[in-house]
């Protein structure tokens, strides 16, 4: 589903799985549309934070506590939210990190918004991994990208989300019921992007 801006897929996948009295866990420091999406669906935010383990100036030693993530799980939670690579940490998630992300939102039946709009903002010898491509994930996994960040444009607007069609088709009707204004020049940004030689 192409969506205005990644906000516009955020937002859609929020109110189209969270209602009211259900929660979301978010990984944090997070994105801050997220507490205002969850309070406009009446859903409260459960927020599991990173923690510095060893030297906190570098990302990768920023973690999440097992027992901790695991206890903000419960029967009234419907969605993960999380971000690969993060900002405003930069920690990005090990194909590890993520299985067993993974296997706690299966376990509960969570579905999980994979914010990854930085996923091409990489250093050194750090690898993307998509939790939606990972064995048993792509069924329950919303993962939701942007051209702006990709292609430093942010005012083109341009996001996206990627997933199985029964969670997008969600999306889409959430998306087709509420107001959200297209850039005109959408449709020529695009095709810009699809040939190199025009941008």
């Amino acid at each position: 589903m192409t969506s205005v801006g990644a906000y516009e897929a955020i937002y859609a996948a929020i109110t189209a799985f969270v209602n009211d009295g259900d929660e979301a866990v978010v990984i944090e420091p997070h994105f801050d549309c997220y507490a205002g999406d969850m309070e406009l669906s009446g859903g409260k935010l459960i927020r599991v934070p990173l923690r510095p383990t060893g030297d906190g100036k570098y990302a990768k030693n920023w973690k999440l506590d097992e027992e901790e993530f695991e206890a903000a799980f419960n029967e009234r939670t419907k969605l993960l939210i999380t971000t690969t690579p993060h900002n405003p940490i930069g920690k990005m998630f090990s194909r590890e990190e993520l299985e067993y992300i993974g296997s706690v939102c299966k376990k509960h039946n969570v579905i999980i918004l994979s914010d990854e709009v930085y996923e091409r903002v990489m250093f050194d010898d750090n690898e993307h991994v998509r939790i939606g491509g990972l064995p048993g994930m792509w069924e329950r996994t919303i993962t939701v990208g942007s051209a702006g960040k990709t292609f430093s444009v942010t005012g083109w607007k341009i996001g996206w989300a990627l997933g199985p069609a029964n969670l997008i088709s969600q999306l889409q009707h959430v998306s087709s019921c509420a107001p959200s204004p297209r850039p005109p020049s959408s449709k020529r940004q695009l095709l810009a992007l699809s040939n190199t030689s025009a941008v």
